[in-house]
């Protein structure tokens, strides 16, 4: 089991870095199928990538997992998108969003399943249903 963790404020070279060290130096597929599993997809260019590294290792298949629901709307809290329109679940279905990250399935965490996972009824869920807690000015 290998994991890797990048972060946006890196570089996009050291996140290219990363990620090529990550399916090269970890991973050696023949014909077999990977699971990717990640916390979220925002802009959807780091998971095309990743799909696309797995692909050229060998990966016969790729089927993607995202542990949250899909991030549709800005968040007035901290995740550094400035419009909507810069998310790709915002306007796309998940079947669109699996056809242009070039997985074989892809499937998130409903909204309750992450209550339940967290084991809270009170998570702010804003940026997935656009219900924000607080009045926004």
């Amino acid at each position: 089991m290998c994991a890797l963790r990048t972060r946006h404020e890196a570089g996009e070279r050291a996140r290219q870095v990363s990620l090529a060290c990550f399916v090269h130096a970890e991973i050696i597929y023949s014909a077999c199928g990977a699971a990717l599993v990640d916390d979220s997809i925002v802009r959807g260019t780091t998971s095309l990538k990743i799909v696309k590294m797995l692909r050229e290792a060998g990966a016969a298949e790729v089927h993607v997992r995202i542990a949250s629901a899909p991030l549709k709307y800005t968040c007035y809290y901290g995740v550094d998108v400035h419009t909507p329109e810069e998310l790709i679940s915002n306007s796309n279905s998940v079947e669109k969003v699996c056809e242009l990250i070039g997985a074989d399935s892809l499937a998130f965490l409903s909204h309750k399943g992450m209550l339940d996972a967290g084991r809270r009824s009170d998570l702010c869920l804003a940026c997935f249903n656009h219900e924000c807690p607080t009045k926004l000015y």
